[in-house]
């Protein structure tokens, strides 16, 4: 008989990992206090709740936001008859790279000019005792600080506008698989699908709101503002 009790015992005791562990764990964002929903788990069922004291944030169930999230992965999951428009959408901004950094360059000299013509107009402001040296030198600081990020801007612009295109010819890769892995797949990969769409997921009572990180903002915006597929 006690062997018997110690396996029933040792039978409820255990439990696999799929059954403990929790989808959202560190990713739900309390958008009253900005601290981390706790996972916990009752009755059966995985909640999230916000333990500041003087937080209004009670209690979410998973399933509200596993609803939130899916339904934004399958808004940005491309029908088939929308992947070659998204894909001539891409091609068309490949072309216009070229275009794109030179008008970012002429806004970057723009605002160079700007921050030492500034500088210069400052060091008058100084001799002719407009403007205490504290002042000066906070001011001077200031801009030679902008000017240097101007400079490395500048420098690393190509190279940023180029980095920025393959980000989104991924997340348009990505975002053609995201939703059935993320409702069919390994609690692993479930998670690493949140993580690699969502720059942040936050919990107002009973809402969820999800930002995306920008190649997956840029994808979402443009099925939205092209319903009819352009490619513009």
């Amino acid at each position: 008989m006690q062997n018997v009790l110690r396996r029933k015992s040792t039978k409820y005791i255990r439990r696999s990992p799929l059954q403990e562990a929790f989808l959202f764990r560190q990713l739900l964002i309390c958008k009253s206090c900005k601290r981390w929903l706790i996972a916990e788990r009752q009755k059966g069922h995985a909640y999230y709740r916000c333990h500041t004291i003087i937080c209004p944030q009670k209690t979410i169930r998973e399933e509200v936001v596993q609803d939130t999230v899916s339904a934004l992965l399958r808004n940005l999951q491309p029908d088939p008859a929308e992947i070659g428009q998204l894909e001539q959408w891409l091609v068309n901004r490949r072309q216009r790279i070229g275009q794109d950094i030179a008008e970012k360059r002429q806004e970057l000299l723009q605002k160079l000019e700007f921050a030492r013509s500034s500088l210069a107009r400052l060091t008058d402001a100084l001799i002719s005792d407009v403007i205490d040296r504290a002042v000066f030198v906070q001011r001077k600081n200031n801009l030679v600080a902008s000017e240097l990020e101007l400079k490395q801007d500048l420098a690393n612009l190509e190279m940023t506008e180029q980095q920025s295109f393959k980000k989104l010819e991924e997340a348009f890769e990505f975002s053609q698989s995201a939703y059935l892995t993320f409702m069919y797949a390994s609690y692993q990969r479930r998670r690493e699908v949140i993580t690699t769409v969502a720059e942040s997921v936050e919990v107002i009572g009973k809402s969820v709101t999800v930002k995306l990180r920008t190649p997956f903002e840029t994808l979402a915006l443009h099925k939205k503002n092209n319903p009819d597929g352009a490619s513009n």
